[in-house]
């Protein structure tokens, strides 16, 4: 029985840490939040946040910036994304301790698997529409995916353990009205209903062949945003957008454990209930155009990750006592510059930086938040082929430090092991990751 409740407990511990620390794969922005809401700003990393004139992402990053548009416009992005972050193992194995006192009786050999590269292809899409209710007055409605991103191991790898498949897919329905009170000042309002899926697999150890456990759980739950933006004239503008906390309460119960005989060799399914708040962020950007050729474009972004310190799991199951998970992520900042280039009426060349903190540590890395600061460099275009179209291209390449796991977790137990408790130890480092992206984008006005 107590075999039982640490497999169970312990995979609905990881299936805490998926549905809001997760993944990290090298892929998106740091943490697990997509920076990806604009075909246009991935030319120049983001810079400018809300307050740039060239597509409709200003629902998003700060919604005051849709009085700067005109008639009804709708605009469709996608984003391929590509990253790379292999493992490279450093000595990893199990360890036993007796018990009750716990003094280590022995060091297995290395673990069985090699090493590993987690990182998955994916695709981001969006969506924007916008239209004039008053001159003054307009609506902005967007669909996007403010979070998630996945991980995929091999079923053999050497830290199956801690994590074989992770993925999280958040859609952020987002309504918004903004104001233009006078020619230098303008306000934004809007809320959000945003869905929330998760899925975790990881191999369970038995000391024969590997069980396999993999939960499920979704949500819906509801925020806001918020923004203000000065534009004293047309050559200058500066905003700030406030996008609200988002709290979660993921319930699932397609949550399956096999292969492990102290069940019976079958599969255990049990309500899971995971309570997780994505943070609020805060984007301010400036604008200023220099010349009739020339824009340059600033941007902060701030991420209050630390409400992300621990995880509070709630299972029905007479077998699984409710669990605590430790996180213990810290605030980041992101900073950026970008540069426009109007090359003639039908094309615009940008480029961009920007710097990405991470929130987690070396203290609290896992593989499923292999995450580390990174450093994005951009390209990009607009084309006009009319007066009603616009289409956008970008890419970056996002260069990210290396990042080293050691970590030592208990995976077994009586009555597997009656006299012993069998520990995890993960020791390796994610080298040389970096990701790849490509945007395509088009704006059609009516």
């Amino acid at each position: 029985m107590k075999f039982i409740t640490r497999v169970l407990s312990k995979a609905k511990l990881h299936f805490a840490t998926i549905l809001v620390c997760t993944l990290s794969s090298t892929a998106f922005g740091a943490g697990f939040q997509i920076s990806e809401q604009s075909g246009t700003g991935l030319g120049r990393a983001f810079a400018g946040f809300g307050v740039i004139n060239d597509d409709l992402s200003n629902a998003f990053y700060n919604p005051a910036g849709l009085t700067l548009k005109k008639g009804t416009q709708i605009q469709v992005s996608g984003y391929l994304i590509d990253g790379k972050s292999r493992f490279s193992d450093e000595g990893s194995s199990n360890s036993t301790f007796v018990l009750p006192a716990g003094p280590l009786i022995s060091n297995s050999p290395p673990l069985t698997g090699g090493n590993e590269d987690g990182a998955t292809f994916g695709v981001v899409p969006n969506l924007y529409f916008t239209m004039d209710l008053t001159e003054k007055l307009k609506y902005g409605f967007s669909i996007t995916a403010p979070f998630g991103l996945a991980t995929d191991y091999d079923r053999d790898w050497v830290g199956r353990y801690e994590a074989k498949e992770s993925e999280l897919i958040t859609v952020d329905i987002n309504p918004s009205l903004a104001y233009k009170v006078n020619d230098s000042f303008s306000v934004g309002v809007g809320v959000s209903a945003q869905y929330a899926d998760a899925t975790l697999s990881q191999a369970v150890f038995t000391g024969g062949p590997d069980g396999f456990a993999e939960v499920k759980g979704d949500d819906w739950s509801y925020g806001w945003n918020v923004g203000f933006m000065y534009h004293p004239n047309p050559t200058f503008r500066a905003g700030i957008g406030f996008r609200s906390k988002i709290s979660h309460t993921l319930d699932g119960d397609d949550n399956d454990i096999t292969g492990v005989a102290a069940l019976g060799g079958g599969d255990f399914s049990a309500d899971v209930e995971a309570r997780a708040t994505l943070p609020e962020t805060v984007y301010a950007g400036i604008y200023k155009q220099f010349s009739p050729k020339w824009g340059l474009s600033l941007g902060f972004r701030w991420t209050r990750w630390n409400r992300i310190q621990d995880i509070v799991i709630v299972t029905d199951s007479p077998l699984v006592a409710d669990n605590v998970l430790e996180l213990n992520w810290e605030n980041v900042i992101s900073a950026n510059i970008g540069i426009d280039y109007f090359y003639s009426d039908k094309w615009t060349f940008r480029a961009g930086y920007m710097f990405d903190e991470s929130p987690t540590s070396d203290e609290f890395r896992t593989p499923r938040i292999p995450d580390e600061d990174r450093n994005w460099l951009a390209i990009g275009a607009s084309y006009h082929p009319n007066d009603n179209l616009q289409l956008d291209v970008g890419f970056t390449h996002i260069l990210i430090d290396d990042a080293d796991i050691n970590l030592s977790e208990p995976i077994a137990g009586p009555p597997l092991s009656p006299a012993a408790v069998i520990t995890n130890n993960l020791v390796g480092e994610y080298e040389d990751p970096n990701v790849n992206i490509l945007s395509l984008q088009a704006v059609y006005k009516f």
